[in-house]
């Protein structure tokens, strides 16, 4: 087994297809081996942790392994920034109409909490620390989605096989490689079959009175969820149709036999249009920027959230 060692701001992959081992990833395996054997969490105990495989690319300390939590941030001078991010995630949520009025809690709902994880925001490979950032998912793991169909379970994934296929069909063809990030992508698409609902929390309960003045939600409430939410195990499979459906019905695009990630078609004047989708980022190849744009803005107009785009692929 030959395995090479890399820069953080290096590629996951070697030109020979050699796997990269990280400096800090390297630094996770440690930790967790050491915690497994002993009990003892060395990243609270910065003594007992002197000898980590450092470079002047390694991550503040503080933040190698997120465990940022709500109480102890509230203590913190940049407080107001994570709420405001909380916020922003749950309007972001109101907007496309993920919530319902609330309802009783009864016997037999499925009833799911949630899940807050904060951390600062990566920029330009150093952690930011003005850049705060919340992100609200469920959890719905099998101790509570105790209901979910299993032939929605999972999301197809381009294979590294396609990856370099597509690439090397745009550079035979010379096509122009664009790269776009759609936000929020799971909540576009429709709710599972079986119905849940989320138990309000501390931020959901100030972000329902304080930004949208309603009252303030009973003990025994819960919310009725209209859309696929990250954390249900069927939102992946729901996002994957969601998107496929709209490439291939209002796009006129074909899907290969052995890939469902890899759609496909020709333009009236018969130049072939690439779009590699790995979940929510799509690489579109086409014959030239205009036509790579106006797929795009196409896409855009059926979507709720931004359709980010990455930059020109090389």
């Amino acid at each position: 087994m030959k395995v090479e060692f890399g820069s953080l701001v290096g590629f996951a992959m070697s030109g020979d297809g050699i796997p990269t081992l990280q400096t800090d990833q390297m630094n996770v395996i440690a930790h967790h081996i050491h915690s497994i054997c002993t009990k003892h969490d060395l990243w609270s105990d910065k003594t007992a942790w002197p000898d980590a495989i450092d470079s002047s690319e390694m991550i503040d300390h503080d933040v190698k392994i997120s465990k940022l939590q709500r109480k102890k941030l509230q203590l913190q001078d940049d407080w107001e920034g994570f709420r405001n991010s909380e916020r922003k995630q749950l309007n972001r949520y109101d907007k496309v109409g993920m919530f319902g009025n609330p309802i009783r809690r009864k016997q037999g709902m499925n009833i799911l909490p949630w899940v807050w994880t904060y951390l600062y925001k990566d920029t330009d490979g150093e952690i930011n620390k003005d850049a705060t950032k919340s992100r609200g998912t469920c959890n719905g793991g099998p101790r509570f989605c105790d209901r979910s169909t299993l032939a929605e379970t999972y999301a197809a994934c381009v294979e590294q096989p396609i990856h370099r296929l597509t690439w090397s069909i745009s550079a035979v063809l010379n096509l122009v490689c664009k790269g776009y990030d759609i936000g929020n992508a799971f909540a576009e698409a429709p709710a599972p079959t079986y119905k849940f609902y989320m138990q309000p929390n501390d931020q959901f309960r100030e972000w329902w009175t304080d930004c949208l003045g309603k009252p303030e939600l009973k003990p025994d409430e819960v919310i009725p969820i209209y859309h696929a939410l990250q954390g249900h195990p069927e939102s992946p499979r729901l996002w994957d149709k969601y998107i496929t459906k709209m490439l291939v019905e209002e796009f006129d695009f074909e899907t290969c036999t052995h890939e469902s990630c890899l759609y496909y078609k020709r333009d009236e004047d018969n130049n072939l249009i690439l779009i590699t989708r790995q979940v929510d980022d799509l690489k579109v190849s086409a014959k030239d920027s205009k036509t790579c744009d106006k797929i795009a803005e196409a896409i855009q107009k059926r979507l709720t959230f931004p359709l980010n785009f990455l930059g020109t692929v090389r």
